[in-house]
């Protein structure tokens, strides 16, 4: 489902207008004094749902002889190192879609028009999916994952009045959207790291799972 020419027009000049606040919102941080607090709670974020992505895979018994791994928002790539650590990948693959952020060996695309299919061990998405036209980006998503295949994802609490949040959804319209392209979510949490956020680990669910 590849998003059309308008949307796609829409989507890149909204994200690349939020990546210029953002540049000018770190200035003030700088400034304030607050930068250091925030990149702690943006680590433990991150570590968070790592760890919810981990658990959900020993549980349900999902390791992967050779794990791949795709970002989504991935930027320059700065998480690349903590991902491969953290889940023993072997592969890494990074998509953006703000031309300006891309970093070395980051792919620059829409999360809704990435072609792969049954390539990827997990997905992992942090502060993105809330940037997407929902059902295409988690139907690209769907498509990506291998059979059993693990996404986990931070997008805000509630609404907001950022104009680059095309989704601003509930746990259960999120939950929905996840259901419809075969990802059954399996862990929900509401967290206060880099504001409140939901935190969302699901599995894609072509057969029965044990324990699931």
């Amino acid at each position: 489902m590849v998003i059309e020419a308008d949307k796609h027009a829409r989507l890149i000049a909204l994200n690349s207008d939020h990546n210029r606040r953002m540049i000018e919102l770190v200035g003030v941080h700088e400034r304030m004094g607050v930068t250091q607090k925030l990149a702690e709670k943006d680590g433990q974020s991150r570590e968070a749902l790592v760890q919810a992505m981990l658990g959900c895979r020993n549980r349900f018994h999902m390791q992967s002889v050779h794990p791949a791994l795709l970002e989504l928002g991935a930027s320059d790539g700065h998480e690349r190192e903590f991902l491969t650590s953290w889940l023993d990948l072997d592969t890494y693959t990074g998509v953006e879609v703000v031309p300006e952020k891309v970093g070395p060996g980051v792919l620059c695309m829409a999360v809704e028009d990435m072609p792969y299919e049954n390539a990827f061990d997990y997905v992992y998405s942090r502060h993105v999916l809330e940037h997407t036209y929902p059902d295409p980006a988690l139907e690209a998503i769907s498509r990506a994952l291998k059979p059993h295949g693990i996404v986990g994802s931070v997008t805000p609490w509630g609404k907001d009045n950022e104009p680059a949040h095309i989704s601003q959804l509930s746990m259960s319209e999120w939950t929905e959207v996840y259901a419809r392209h075969g990802l059954r979510v399996v862990y929900a949490v509401k967290g206060s790291y880099w504001g409140v956020e939901l935190h969302l680990v699901a599995i894609k669910a072509d057969w029965p799972i044990e324990g699931l």
